[in-house]
């Protein structure tokens, strides 16, 4: 056997065991936030906002929007409300942001997404939506 031919060989041994051992798997199953993170990005460009104030009006830490902003982890359902709260998106948006990471969308039928619905529909500020939620004996959004 020659020497190129071992090479090809041995290179494709590795390529299907590295294949076969799943280790790029962290790309497949961090896609959804990938997009999430360039969402995000691209929403905070367009807009002009300020990551801090954005933070601040989210009522979130600081530190947790910047891991988010730069997909190091997986917002939760109410996180990812009050993102798009404090970013003012459209509830067009808002489902699509949810639908990228694969969690629950805003249900019609369920009496507390309808609130939050109405709220991102006449963009109300989190605490406004918050008072709104309570006013109608449901729970907070908790980030």
């Amino acid at each position: 056997m020659n020497k190129n031919k071992m090479t090809t060989k041995k290179t494709e041994q590795l390529l299907t065991s590295f294949f076969a051992s799943g280790r790029f798997t962290f790309i497949d199953e961090n896609q959804d936030i990938v997009m999430l993170s360039n969402f995000l990005l691209r929403k905070i460009d367009e807009n002009h906002l300020d990551i801090n104030n954005t933070a601040r009006k989210m009522a979130i830490n600081y530190e947790i929007f910047k891991q988010i902003l730069n997909g190091k982890i997986k917002p939760k359902r109410d996180q990812l409300l009050q993102i798009a709260i404090a970013m003012n998106l459209s509830i067009v948006e808002t489902q699509a942001m949810l639908k990228m990471v694969r969690v629950k969308s805003l249900y019609k039928q369920n009496t507390r997404d309808q609130a939050i619905a109405y709220s991102i529909q006449n963009k109300f500020s989190l605490s406004k939506t918050q008072y709104y939620l309570i006013k109608h004996s449901m729970d907070c959004i908790a980030g």
